[in-house]
């Protein structure tokens, strides 16, 4: 199994897991696109239904944070530039607060795509999406499909190939090289390599199992407490998307 379990998916039998995958899909747009009009108020609301969700789905809390560590240092570089973006002043109380609210945001996109990641398997994401855009003519909805279900599959994996370079060239006490382009070339070409070679790998998988893009998919009906349940997400979302910073509706 691979080291980071971030945006993997996590075997459960949750609620969250049962959801229909079409739903999941349908109410992380939501989410995702209210999130960018929301308020401190709004987003302190969405943080406690994250942490709601990520109980109910029975996730492992202490992993997850340990994976997503790297992305601290994205958000603080965010955070950085937002802060001087309008005024090059670290006091400037205005741009700290702006500076939060917006990694705030970000923070709570990541958190509901890992949390979305985890609790839907590969497939039913391929065949959620391929669901959509078969309706939509001259896509080819399945190819779709499956390139946006191998990018979330194989970004993990490739920052986890990362660790295991790095770690063969400590080995090899390769770090202790003077030359910062020596390193960069020791670190990078293995991991270009070891990439191809993967994707050749899956390119055969998918060619000895027959994959075709022409198979016809026949999806269930969406049930009608799951559709009932998007609905609710998509209610909180839109009142939480008119509450100003007083905490009343517009």
């Amino acid at each position: 199994m691979a080291r980071r379990l971030i945006l993997h998916y996590l075997p459960g039998s949750s609620p969250l897991h049962r959801w229909d995958t079409r739903c999941k899909f349908l109410g992380l747009m939501i989410v995702t696109i209210s999130l960018l009009h929301m308020n401190a108020l709004s987003l302190a609301l969405f943080s406690g239904l994250f942490l709601t969700a990520f109980i109910v789905a029975r996730l492992p809390g202490r992993p997850l944070l340990l994976s997503a560590k790297p992305w601290l240092l994205f958000l603080t570089v965010i955070f950085i530039v937002q802060v001087f973006a309008n005024q090059p002043s670290l006091w400037a109380l205005n741009n700290i607060t702006m500076a939060a609210i917006a990694c705030w945001r970000l923070a709570l996109m990541l958190a509901y795509a890992i949390l979305f990641t985890s609790v839907t398997k590969p497939r039913e994401m391929q065949d959620a999406i391929t669901w959509f855009l078969k309706p939509i003519p001259f896509l080819p909805a399945r190819r779709i499909a499956m390139m946006v279900s191998l990018t979330v599959k194989f970004l993990p994996l490739i920052l986890d190939q990362f660790d295991e370079v790095q770690l063969a060239l400590k080995a090899r006490l390769g770090n202790q090289s003077r030359r910062s382009v020596g390193r960069l070339k020791y670190l990078f070409l293995p991991l270009f390599r070891r990439s191809f070679i993967r994707s050749d790998e899956i390119a055969f998988a998918l060619a000895a199992r027959g994959y075709r893009e022409d198979l016809p998919l026949t999806l269930p009906k969406v049930p009608l407490v799951h559709l009932l349940a998007l609905i609710l997400v998509a209610l909180v979302a839109l009142a939480s998307t008119l509450i100003n910073s007083n905490g009343l509706l517009i």
